[in-house]
C-alpha cells in the first residue's frame, strides 16, 4: 500500500498536465479576426475555393454571384493565357505576420505582411524553401473584417479586378 501513495503525486501532475494542455488547446481554437485574416489570405493565395466560406454577405449579395467563383475563374483564364493551368497561379505563404490595426465588437482591422513562393506542387515548394530556390514574393494587404453569425469574415473585394501584380508577385 505504501508504493501505490509514492506515485499518487506523479499521477496527479500527469492528470492537471493533461488538462491544462486540453484547455490551452480549446482556447487557441477560437475563432478570431487574425486567425480568419490568415486563413483567407492563405487560401486566397492557395487559389483554394474554400475562401468562399469567409467572405461576408455583402460581397455574395452585389447580384454578380459568388466573387471567389468568379476570381478563380478569371485567373484560370489568365493562367490559361500563359499556357498553364490554375496551379501555375498558386502561392504557399512562407512567412506570415498578422497584426492586430484596430478591433470593435462586430469589425476589426488587420494588417498582414509576409512572403510566399509559387506552389505548382507542394513538394516544388517545400524543395525550393529547403534549397534556397525560386523567386520569393512580398504580401502586405489590410483585410477589413465583420462578426456575421458569430463568426468573422472578410469584407475586402480582393477579386475584382485581378489584381495582375499582386498574382504573380514582384520578387524580393
Amino acid at each position: 500500500m505504501g508504493s501505490g501513495k509514492r506515485f499518487l503525486p506523479w499521477i496527479t501532475l500527469i492528470v492537471l498536465f493533461i488538462g491544462f494542455q486540453a484547455a490551452f488547446i480549446a482556447l487557441d481554437n477560437r475563432p478570431s479576426a487574425p486567425r480568419t485574416a490568415e486563413e483567407f489570405i492563405k487560401a486566397y493565395y492557395a487559389m483554394d475555393p474554400a475562401m468562399s466560406d469567409m467572405v461576408c454577405k455583402q460581397l455574395l449579395a452585389d447580384g454578380a454571384g459568388d466573387p471567389t467563383a468568379r476570381f478563380l475563374y478569371d485567373v484560370s483564364n489568365e493562367a490559361k493565357a500563359l499556357g498553364h493551368n490554375l496551379n501555375y497561379m498558386r502561392s504557399q505563404m512562407m512567412t506570415f505576420h498578422a497584426s492586430l490595426v484596430s478591433e470593435a465588437e462586430n469589425s476589426a482591422v488587420i494588417h498582414i505582411t509576409g512572403t510566399r513562393k509559387r506552389c505548382i506542387h507542394p513538394v516544388f515548394t517545400f524543395l525550393a524553401r529547403l534549397f534556397f530556390i525560386g523567386d520569393t514574393f512580398a504580401v502586405d494587404k489590410t483585410l477589413n473584417l465583420v462578426k456575421e453569425d458569430g463568426q468573422w469574415r472578410v469584407c475586402n473585394n480582393l477579386f475584382t479586378p485581378i489584381d495582375v501584380d499582386d498574382i504573380y508577385g514582384h520578387a524580393i
